[in-house]
């Protein structure tokens, strides 16, 4: 039971990190906006380390939301953007 849930949200995280890297790179080539999901991606997987029986996999807890775009990068980005750039307009 443990490893099917494991999995499951796994894929799930991984699929929602590929996803918001489409969208940035999407975002950077068409200089078009589109919605990235925060934070989902990155929490699939903390879970999915969470409920993997494997020993030393909860080490890794942070990996997850380093990698996807929505969680570290684009929330501080977005910080970034609310903080100094709309002070400018």
């Amino acid at each position: 039971m443990y490893w099917s849930l494991a999995i499951l949200l796994l894929v799930m995280s991984a699929y929602f990190i590929i996803v918001n890297w489409i969208i940035l790179v999407f975002q950077l080539l068409k200089k078009k906006t589109a919605s990235w999901i925060p934070l989902i991606g990155g929490i699939f997987g903390v879970f999915g380390l969470m409920m993997l029986p494997v020993e030393g996999a909860l080490d890794y807890w942070w990996v997850p939301l380093v990698i996807d775009y929505g969680c570290l990068l684009g929330m501080s980005y977005t910080a970034y953007v609310h903080v100094f750039l709309r002070k400018k307009k």
